[in-house]
C-alpha cells in the first residue's frame, strides 16, 4: 500500500487549488519587470539563497502549498527588495517579512510517525549551513 502522511493514497484528498488567485493576479503575465544591467556579488549571493528559500516554501509552507498564492508572482514581488539589499542583514529582514506574510504554520498534533523504512525526499541541512540569520533559520524550521 502506498501512503501519504499515513493515509492510503487511494483515499487521499487533493487540496483544492484556488484558480481565482491565478485568474485575478495578472500583474506579471507579461514578464517580471525586473531588469538587471549589472549584478554585484551581493546580489548573486542573495539570489542563490532566495532560490533555495522560494523552493522550500513552495513545497513545505501549508499556505503556499494550498494554492493561496501565485507563488511565481510572489517571487517577482520580493525580488526587487532582495536585489536592493546592500548586505546580509537587509536581505534577511526581507526574507523574514516575506515568510511572516505567508501566515503562521500550525504545529502538528499529533505529528505523523515516520517509519524508519519510509523514503523521504529532501535534505534540509542547507538551512543550518546557509549564511542566513538565526531568525530566518527559525522561521524556515
Amino acid at each position: 500500500m502506498v501512503e501519504i502522511d499515513g493515509k492510503d493514497i487511494n483515499n487521499f484528498e487533493i487540496p483544492n487549488l484556488r484558480p481565482e488567485i491565478f485568474e485575478s493576479d495578472t500583474i506579471f503575465d507579461k514578464g517580471s519587470k525586473i531588469i538587471l544591467s549589472q549584478i554585484t556579488e551581493q546580489q548573486i549571493k542573495n539570489l542563490a539563497i532566495t532560490a533555495k528559500i522560494w523552493s522550500f516554501l513552495k513545497y513545505y509552507h501549508p499556505e503556499v502549498n494550498a494554492g493561496k498564492f501565485n507563488w511565481d508572482y510572489e517571487l517577482f514581488r520580493v525580488l526587487p527588495e532582495i536585489l536592493k539589499a546592500k548586505n546580509d542583514k537587509q536581505r534577511d529582514q526581507s526574507f523574514l517579512k516575506w515568510i511572516k506574510n505567508l501566515g503562521t504554520v500550525p504545529t502538528c498534533g499529533p505529528c505523523v510517525e515516520v517509519s524508519p523504512d519510509s523514503f523521504s525526499i529532501g535534505n534540509f541541512d542547507w538551512i543550518e549551513q546557509e549564511n542566513i540569520s538565526n531568525e530566518v533559520k527559525t522561521a524556515l524550521k
